[in-house]
């Protein structure tokens, strides 16, 4: 008995875990001019995260250094380089849906959060689409 439950669970583990883990790997995510490279990596309790690892054109002319995250509406983390800014946590799959939401994702050159709600389109690129207040915008990352 207590083998097929570990092969129960070995088959299922391997049936939804695949599912909810298509959304890890790294995008290319461009706005208003904007290009930077983004990782997205499950945690440890199942949820999903991502954070910046490469800006273009992120070194700040004045200071000859990578630019900081200036308008972020936490001041404690105005001083993380704008290439290490983490831009979601807690983001959990809904297999019903067959989508990634539940969490706010901070758009670093507005300064604001937004519930966020992330699917992956047939070219497997990822369609991010954030909503403050009921108004939205619908981006789409570029799979790397």
């Amino acid at each position: 008995m207590l083998t097929a439950l570990l092969f129960l669970n070995i088959l299922f583990a391997g049936v939804i875990t695949p599912a909810a883990d298509r959304i890890v790997g790294q995008y290319l995510a461009e706005g208003q001019g904007n290009y930077c490279k983004v990782r997205i990596v499950r945690d440890a309790d199942g949820t999903y995260s991502g954070s910046v690892y490469w800006v273009r054109d992120s070194i700040d002319a004045k200071t000859g250094k990578v630019g900081l995250d200036v308008k972020n509406p936490d001041k404690s983390l105005r001083k993380v380089p704008l290439n290490r800014v983490k831009l979601f946590s807690g983001l959990r799959y809904n297999p019903e849906k067959d989508i990634w939401e539940g969490a706010k994702v901070y758009h670093p050159a507005l300064g604001v959060k937004a519930d966020a709600r992330m699917w992956l389109n047939e070219d497997n690129d990822l369609r991010l689409r954030g909503t403050v207040l009921g108004i939205g915008m619908t981006v789409t990352w570029k799979r790397l």
